[in-house]
C-alpha cells in the first residue's frame, strides 16, 4: 500500500488545453503544477517522464464521440529507458492552430471545418548516471480535397529536456519548438498563413531546505517567443511572454502544503495590413496556495486557491483582480487511482450518488482522471 500511496501523488496525466481544462490534481492545488511533482510536469520538462513507473491513464467525458476521449500509456522497456504515448491530447501547437481556424467562422467554412488531431505524440527518455534526457514529437494535420479546392492545416511540436541532480537539488530544463500553418486554395483565391512559429524555454529547481528536510524550495522561470498563424497579407500577431516564480512544498507527515508567487509578463504586437500596429502588455503577479491530505489509506482530499492581479496597457490601461479556487479528492484501490475535481456547488446542493449528475445538469465532478499504475 505504501507504494500505491506514493504513486497516487504523481499519477494523473493531463495537459492544459482550451477544450478539456486542466489536471484534476494541480487544478485543485491552486492551478500551478510546476510547484509540485506531477506527471503534468513532463509536458514542459520532458525528462521528468523518466521518473514515473508503468501506468495507463484515461480522461473520460460524460458524453463523447469517437474522437472525444483522451488516454495514454507510460512504460519502461529497459532499466534506463522510458517511453510514453498520448492519444488525442492537443499539443500547444494544435491549440494555437485551432484558435486560428476558429477565427474564420462565417468567413471560410472550409478552414473552420478542419480538425487537426495529434498523431503521433510520443515521449522517449533515457537516464545516464544522475541525468535523464528526453525527446518528444507531436504531429497534427487535417486536409480536405475536392475537384477544385484544396484545404489543409498542420502543427508540429518538438520538445527536448534534461533533468539532473546537482548539489542544490534537481534541475529541470525543457525546450520546445513549434510550427503551425494552414492553406485554402479554391482556384481563384489562396488563403495562406504567415507566422505560426513558437519557441519556449522552461526551467525549474527543486531545492531541499538544509534546515528543514520537509521543505522544498521551487524557483521556476519560463520564456516564450513566437507568432500566431494568421492570414498572410492581412495581419500579423507576435508575442513575447514569460514568468518567474518561487514556491514552497512542505510535508507535515503525509500532508502536503504548497504555496508560491508567480509574476508573468505577456507582450503582444498586432500589425494590420494598413494602419498602426497595436502593442499590448499584461503584467500579472499571482499568489498560489494548496493543501493535500490523506483521510484514510484509500482517500485523499485536496483544495487550493490563487489570486491574480493583472495590469493591461495598450492605448488604454486597465487593472483587474481574479480569484480562483477548487477542491478535489483522490480514491485508491489496488493500482487504480481516480482523481476528481468536485463541482463547486456540491457543498450546498448535495451530491447525486447514482448518476453523478442531476436533471438540471449539475455534476458531481467537473474533471475526472482515471489511472492504473502497474
Amino acid at each position: 500500500m505504501k507504494k500505491i500511496v506514493i504513486l497516487s501523488l504523481i499519477f494523473c496525466v493531463v495537459v492544459s488545453s482550451v477544450a478539456y481544462g486542466a489536471s484534476a490534481r494541480w487544478q485543485a492545488l491552486g492551478n500551478e503544477h510546476r510547484f509540485i511533482i506531477d506527471t503534468s510536469n513532463y509536458g514542459v520538462y520532458p525528462a521528468r517522464v523518466y521518473q514515473f513507473s508503468n501506468a495507463l491513464w484515461l480522461i473520460p467525458r460524460s458524453a463523447y464521440g469517437d474522437n472525444d476521449i483522451m488516454a495514454g500509456v507510460l512504460m519502461k522497456f529497459k532499466d534506463n529507458m522510458m517511453w510514453a504515448y498520448h492519444f488525442n491530447l492537443p499539443s500547444a501547437g494544435v491549440s494555437k492552430l485551432s484558435s486560428a481556424l476558429k477565427a474564420y467562422d462565417k468567413k471560410n467554412d472550409r478552414l473552420v471545418g478542419l480538425e487537426p488531431r495529434v498523431f503521433p505524440d510520443i515521449f522517449w527518455a533515457m537516464k545516464s548516471g544522475s541525468t535523464a534526457f528526453a525527446l518528444r514529437g507531436a504531429l497534427a494535420m487535417d486536409k480536405a480535397n475536392t475537384t477544385d479546392v484544396t484545404t489543409s492545416a498542420m502543427a508540429v511540436d518538438v520538445n527536448a529536456g534534461i533533468t539532473t541532480t546537482m548539489s542544490l537539488g534537481d534541475l529541470d530544463i525543457g525546450v520546445g519548438v513549434g510550427i503551425q500553418k494552414f492553406k485554402d486554395d479554391d482556384g481563384n483565391k489562396v488563403t495562406e498563413s504567415t507566422g505560426g512559429f513558437s519557441l519556449a524555454v522552461d526551467a525549474r529547481l527543486n531545492m531541499p531546505c538544509r534546515k528543514d528536510k520537509n521543505i522544498t524550495w521551487v524557483p521556476i522561470a519560463s520564456l516564450k517567443i513566437g507568432s500566431d498563424p494568421t492570414e498572410s497579407g492581412v495581419t500579423e500577431n507576435s508575442y513575447l511572454a514569460g514568468d518567474v516564480g518561487f514556491g514552497m512544498r512542505k510535508m507535515f507527515d503525509k500532508k502536503m502544503v504548497v504555496a508560491g508567487l508567480v509574476a508573468a509578463l505577456n507582450s503582444t504586437k498586432t500589425t494590420p495590413s494598413s494602419g498602426d500596429e497595436v502593442k499590448t502588455t499584461v503584467i500579472a503577479p499571482k499568489f498560489v496556495a494548496g493543501c493535500e491530505a490523506p483521510l484514510t489509506k484509500w482517500l485523499v482530499v485536496r483544495g487550493g486557491a490563487n489570486v491574480e492581479f493583472s495590469s493591461k496597457s495598450n492605448d488604454l490601461s486597465s487593472t483587474d483582480v481574479k480569484y480562483y479556487y477548487n477542491s478535489g479528492i483522490r480514491i485508491l484501490y489496488g493500482g487504480f487511482i481516480v482523481d476528481w475535481i468536485l463541482a463547486r456547488d456540491l457543498f450546498y446542493r448535495g451530491p447525486y450518488f447514482v448518476s453523478g449528475s442531476g436533471k438540471d445538469g449539475s455534476n458531481l465532478a467537473t474533471n475526472i482522471c482515471l489511472t492504473y499504475a502497474f
